[in-house]
């Protein structure tokens, strides 16, 4: 998801990946309440070059290469591992 501007002063992330929160395990996020199933999604920044990554291999692969670069995901001034 384009944001049109960085999601914090001087971050270069200007993009979200919007995900299931699989980085931390397979089905979090997914439980039922009251009868309802829901599903948490993150909304992550990422920046312009990661999210054509992300479109042209999927968010998933993009979500992996985030968790092995082991960089701070929320923080304004990380770098782009694409």
């Amino acid at each position: 998801m384009d944001l049109g501007r960085p999601w914090q002063p001087g971050s270069a992330c200007d993009h979200l990946l919007v995900a299931p929160p699989y980085i931390v395990d397979e089905g979090a996020g997914e439980f039922e309440i009251f009868g309802l199933a829901l599903s948490l999604l993150w909304l992550i920044p990422i920046t312009a070059s990661e999210a054509e990554f992300a479109n042209h291999h999927g968010g998933y692969l993009l979500g992996e290469e985030i968790a092995e670069a082991d960089v701070g995901v929320f923080q304004a001034d990380r770098p782009s591992v694409r």
